[in-house]
């Protein structure tokens, strides 16, 4: 019923029009009524006797005159879409979603203990995130949950956003911050340094490479910047690699 009433309240939709035939209950009740009916229009002051044996009349085959027609037992009924019975309407819940909520992006998928969400900012950056540990209820009913913890009344407009998209922009704006503070964090003369002691290492280790292939050389190139990597315990692999290959392009010029 939770994916149901998200569905409805998605698009805007909250009854459908079912067209059916009356239940063998719907045709007794039917029955029962015109019998009433008739009794009273009879004339009888009381019609208790006469009720109380319907059910024994109706089993035997005794009011086959009151039966409804096939037009009577056809229904025209608007139905609430939470109740909505069709063997041929199937909830498959995404194992994914994002939305854009008033200044907010939501994104929501599952997880193994449930369902893994992060709320951002208009400009991509993260504010907050985690899991919501219940992984016996639909993510619909989840998000739910995660908007109104994050005060977003349920009436708010949700726009469906595409997920990979909103990743890629966050991720995006996640890899700048990270870059911001590792300038932030590392001293401008201990990078200057790091590239000082690569370009003499370079040196060494380019002298006399005739033979090497351009894929040998990147090679080595690479294996050098990773180990001033893990020396350093910063992460400061982008900083090196535009400034190493800017060198390692002048050492190609002179060669």
């Amino acid at each position: 019923m939770d994916d149901l009433q998200t569905l409805s309240d998605s698009i805007g939709i909250d009854k459908v029009r079912v067209h059916r035939d009356m239940s063998p209950e719907e045709v007794k009740n039917f029955v029962k009524q015109r019998f009433e009916h008739q009794l009273k229009q009879g004339g009888l002051e009381d019609i208790s006797l006469y009720m109380s044996r319907f059910d024994t009349l109706y089993e035997q085959g005794k009011m086959e005159k009151l039966m409804p027609t096939a037009n009577q037992k056809h229904i025209v009924e608007d139905v609430s879409i939470t109740e909505w019975d069709n063997p041929y309407f199937e909830m498959r819940e995404p194992e994914q979603m994002a939305f854009s909520v008033k200044d907010k992006f939501v994104s929501i998928q599952t997880c193994t203990d449930g369902y893994d969400y992060s709320v951002f900012d208009a400009d991509y950056k993260l504010i907050d995130g985690g899991v919501y540990n219940n992984p016996d209820i639909s993510i619909y009913a989840a998000l739910k949950d995660v908007l109104e913890d994050f005060g977003v009344p349920e009436q708010d407009e949700r726009i469906p956003v595409d997920y990979e998209e909103l990743m890629e922009k966050t991720e995006a704006v996640e890899n700048e911050l990270l870059k911001e503070r590792i300038h932030a964090e590392v001293p401008e003369t201990e990078a200057n340094s790091i590239v000082a002691d690569f370009k003499v290492r370079t040196g060494e280790l380019f002298h006399g490479i005739g033979g090497q292939t351009q894929d040998d050389v990147e090679q080595t190139v690479w294996a050098y910047l990773q180990s001033k990597i893990d020396e350093t315990s910063y992460e400061t692999h982008d900083e090196i690699t535009s400034q190493s290959f800017s060198y390692d392009f002048m050492w190609r010029k002179d060669i």
